[in-house]
């Protein structure tokens, strides 16, 4: 799925930094999900209506005109290193992230568009300086080339995907009592969120909501229909969600944060979050 113009490459340009979709016995970059995983994910997204979920092998399937015809796009990695809950949480409690508990930094995509190579060393680049400003103990080394690999393959796929976005938003987030708990819709084009502990996002079919309450403020318990029908991520995949604005006429998924969850104690339990947006 390619949206807008084609981009024109300088010569000299490597050819091919992120493959396009291959289709039978085609190899394919990225972590390939066990096949019980994708047995049990395809038996979860079947109970959904088909414009819901297209559960693909890697990131690179993005690019495929079957993601035309869905809301969100979600990458099962059981593979993916995941984050150690107890530091995260000192991340959390040492402000690693700052007073917002978050880090945020633009990428000028437009602007590299003469060269797939320029925009690949672009993600890069910024990737490396993002995690640079994580205070306190920082990332684990593994963890941190785990995030930063995302970074360079899930926004050269995006931008692949949206060639007439000319900004993107790249964030790294420690999420705690400050999450979007309530089921909503995004007003912009579409995210791509990666969480590395704890629980995913949580989404659903537009049949199993009821939009009137959704628009006028109801409460979770009446928004969705049924509660069994809900369908998540975990942690290490990555899950692309449309927005309302995004330039296709499936778009607009239904989601929210997960649960919060709690230390015996009363404390939070924090989650390391990567966002890739495009307003």
């Amino acid at each position: 799925m390619v949206l807008g113009r084609s981009p024109q490459w300088h010569q000299g340009a490597i050819k091919v930094l992120v493959p396009m979709h291959k289709r039978g016995k085609a190899a394919r970059v990225g972590m390939q999900p066990s096949l019980e995983l994708a047995q049990r994910m395809a038996k979860r997204a079947a109970r959904a209506q088909p414009d819901t979920v297209f559960t693909c092998g890697s990131v690179q399937d993005w690019l495929s005109e079957q993601c035309d015809h869905y809301r969100c796009m979600h990458v099962p990695r059981p593979q993916a290193l995941r984050a150690q809950q107890q530091r995260v949480d000192l991340l959390n409690e040492v402000g690693a992230c700052g007073p917002e508990s978050s880090l945020q930094t633009r990428v000028q995509v437009a602007e590299m568009w003469g060269s797939e190579e320029w925009l690949a060393a672009e993600w890069s680049s910024k990737g490396r300086s993002l995690l640079d400003q994580v205070g306190g103990p920082g990332l684990p080394d593994g963890l941190r080339r785990q995030v930063q690999r995302d970074i360079e393959e899930v926004g050269l796929v995006m931008a692949k995907m949206l060639p007439d976005t000319k900004e993107m938003s790249l964030k790294l987030e420690l999420m705690g009592e400050s999450v979007c708990s309530r089921w909503h819709q995004d007003h912009y084009t579409c995210r791509a969120i990666i969480t590395y502990n704890g629980s995913g996002t949580v989404y659903a079919h537009n049949d199993n909501v009821n939009f009137w309450e959704l628009r006028n403020c109801g409460n979770n318990d009446h928004i969705i229909r049924d509660a069994s029908q809900v369908l998540s991520a975990n942690s290490g995949d990555v899950l692309l969600m449309k927005g309302k604005w995004f330039p296709s006429t499936v778009n607009g998924l239904v989601h929210k944060s997960p649960d919060k969850r709690y230390h015996p104690d009363g404390s939070i339990m924090t989650r390391l979050c990567l966002k890739i947006d495009v307003a």
